[in-house]
């Protein structure tokens, strides 16, 4: 298992002003969102804990358990947590944007794909020089979410122990992490910012990496877009909640 979170994820942290509040994991290399009984809002992640005391503990981007686990959880017991409002949370966000900087924690120097682009493949740029990458999200950009205090209702329905969610899973949720919300999008572009001056047939390259589905603007010598445009929609991050911290929401 890696053991630094930036093997996955480009930051934990992102500019304010998007309307997502400071922390969300953004992945690497964004999953295609998987629909029905299968997604990831409301599953339960596993947290590693690195053993050096200056790296980060980060969530793994893959269900340690029964997908949506906690979100079936407060379905079946919707009616005796008294919640009449829909689980799911959507906040639209058509037109947000938000910056990952070095500042901030942005690293993508490992990526072995096109960082923040969910298509498979790789363009010779020296990622190193990337001092910003700015998200841009078009229309269907959204986050879903579970409301915090419908977590805390279902913590409190079992008082506090987690093991009683699903007696039949042996996981222990109590070592785990929750995702309470996902960002996701169809259509959306990344400005990448560099250091230094940016190839010249760098165009070309993106059209054979691309396949239709990623489209590169020029902004100056220095910066360029790469606009994805999918079919269906895209993990392009997500946030977690601990168990034991849904004491303090009480």
């Amino acid at each position: 298992m890696p053991q630094d979170y930036n093997e996955y994820y480009l930051s934990d942290t992102i500019a304010e002003g998007a309307g997502l509040g400071k922390r969300m994991w953004l992945l690497k290399a964004p999953h295609r969102a998987m629909i029905g009984d299968t997604g990831f809002l409301g599953a339960v992640v596993e947290e590693i804990c690195p053993f050096a005391p200056w790296q980060k503990n980060y969530p793994v981007p893959y269900h340690l358990t029964t997908p949506q686990l906690i979100l079936h959880s407060l379905e079946s017991r919707k009616d005796d947590l008294k919640i009449s409002h829909d689980l799911v949370q959507k906040k639209q966000l058509a037109g947000a944007s938000f910056s990952l900087t070095k500042s901030t924690g942005l690293s993508v120097e490992a990526s072995s794909n096109v960082p923040g682009m969910p298509v498979s493949g790789s363009l010779s740029i020296d990622y190193s020089n990337t001092v910003k990458m700015t998200y841009s999200l078009e229309d269907g950009g959204r986050e879903e979410y579970l409301r915090t205090g419908d977590l805390v209702r279902l913590a409190e329905a079992v008082d506090g122990d987690s093991d009683l969610i699903d007696t039949h899973d042996p996981t222990d949720i109590d070592d785990a992490l929750i995702v309470d919300a996902v960002l996701l999008a169809k259509k959306y572009s990344v400005t990448f910012h560099q250091e230094k001056k940016i190839k010249a047939n760098l165009e070309i390259e993106v059209e054979n990496y691309g396949k239709g589905k990623v489209t590169f603007t020029r902004l100056s010598d220095y910066s360029f877009k790469l606009t994805f445009s999918g079919d269906q929609d895209y993990m392009i991050g997500f946030k977690t909640i601990d168990w034991d911290d849904l004491d303090d929401y009480s």
